[in-house]
């Protein structure tokens, strides 16, 4: 992939960014990008900048880019926040291509949910991302593709979303599998649960372009009026020369 393949459009790219080990996702827009270098620029809330993210963090980078999923793995090696940039620059380590098989936009979450299939007691299971055509799980339980489940998802402290679905992916990890969950069957009462999560993560997402062009402007603003100072400040001194 080329160096500026994220750039082949003026749109932002957005992101979500994870601190390994942790397990909040927090919205970004790629700002900068050097397949070359595996280097790789995240613009970010000033506030999760400065609560989240330190110099040397290992992290994970989940991005979709002309119908493909992107995941970056790499550290964090330096952080800047000045009128000029405010973002974080992450050194790659790997780098992964997918294939988004997902019609719908898809949202990187991390939820605590159950996996269930007909008959069987509740698996724990951990929600991966969303969308509104079907979910990516991961569970140590085992189950078979094509097979129906039923999937309950715990997003908030009272918020619970239930529907029916079933294993269109099975992937083996080193603990546990990765279950790619299309939803065959979910009521009207949870069918809005989905709609008004998704609006949320939406919100979230439009939330970080919004602070992106406040800073852009705010940054125009001081760039214009420096060179209002500056030019005044010229005028007066050849003014006081008499010039």
């Amino acid at each position: 992939m080329e160096s500026n393949s994220f750039h082949k459009n003026k749109k932002e790219i957005f992101c979500k960014i994870s601190v390994v080990g942790k397990s909040e996702w927090y919205h970004g827009i790629i700002s900068y990008i050097n397949m070359e270098k595996k280097v790789v620029e995240v613009f970010l809330s000033a506030h999760h900048m400065k609560e989240f993210f330190k110099e040397g963090n290992k992290v994970i980078i989940k991005s979709l880019n002309d119908g493909n999923e992107f995941l970056f793995s790499g550290h964090v090696t330096k952080k800047v926040l000045s009128i000029r940039k405010q973002a974080v620059i992450i050194k790659m380590d790997e780098i992964k291509k997918f294939f988004n098989l997902r019609n719908n936009e898809r949202f990187h979450v991390r939820y605590p949910a159950t996996i269930k299939a007909s008959g069987k007691t509740p698996e724990p299971a951990v929600l991966l991302d969303i969308s509104l055509g079907g979910t990516l799980i991961t569970s140590n339980a085992s189950f078979n593709e094509k097979e129906s489940v039923h999937i309950e998802i715990l997003y908030t402290n009272n918020k619970v979303l239930n529907f029916l679905g079933r294993i269109l992916r099975k992937q083996q990890l080193k603990d546990g599998f990765k279950y790619g969950i299309g939803v065959q069957s979910i009521d009207n009462e949870n069918s809005l649960v989905l709609n008004e999560l998704i609006e949320y993560l939406t919100y979230q997402k439009k939330q970080i372009a919004r602070e992106l062009k406040i800073f852009k402007r705010v940054k125009y603003t001081v760039y214009v009026i420096s060179i209002i100072v500056i030019f005044f400040t010229v005028f007066v001194m050849m003014a006081a020369e008499g010039i």
